[in-house]
């Protein structure tokens, strides 16, 4: 049963891409001793042989999982008679909304009162000051 690794990452343009990934045999839903380890050495392709076809009188399903890889969203394709194979695609970070919207960071919505507030006080200290003078 053959497995082949994939990747897309641009290339490996970012130099993090691992130099191997382990593969691990299940049957019928529980794990095997029988490990792959694929590399770029080997095109990223290995086979389990000498696989039992039956158990009990039925007939054996074989699958297999990889390691989680940080950094990489895995899909698999495939099935223990055609062969599997693993895609790995980079992550790409969200990148953040760039709204047109800039939230208000100071109020000028009051401009008309702090203005009025502003001529009233000013008219307040002319009148004091006028009223100062006639008392002289």
């Amino acid at each position: 049963m053959q497995v082949t690794k994939a990747w897309k990452d641009a290339n490996n343009q970012n130099g993090k891409r691992l130099e191997s990934v382990k593969i691990k045999l299940f049957a019928d839903d529980k794990e095997t001793d029988k490990t792959l380890i694929l590399t770029k050495a080997n095109n990223w392709t290995g086979t389990f042989t000498n696989l039992d076809q039956h158990k009990d009188g039925k007939e054996i399903i074989y699958t297999v999982e990889e390691e989680r890889i940080s950094g990489y969203t895995m899909t698999m394709a495939g099935d223990a008679k055609s062969g599997f194979v693993i895609t790995n695609t980079k992550d790409v970070p969200k990148k953040p909304n760039k709204s047109t919207h800039t939230p208000k960071t100071g109020d000028s919505s009051n401009f008309l009162l702090y203005g009025s507030i502003a001529v009233v006080s000013l008219g307040a200290v002319l009148f004091l000051f006028g009223r100062r003078k006639k008392q002289r």
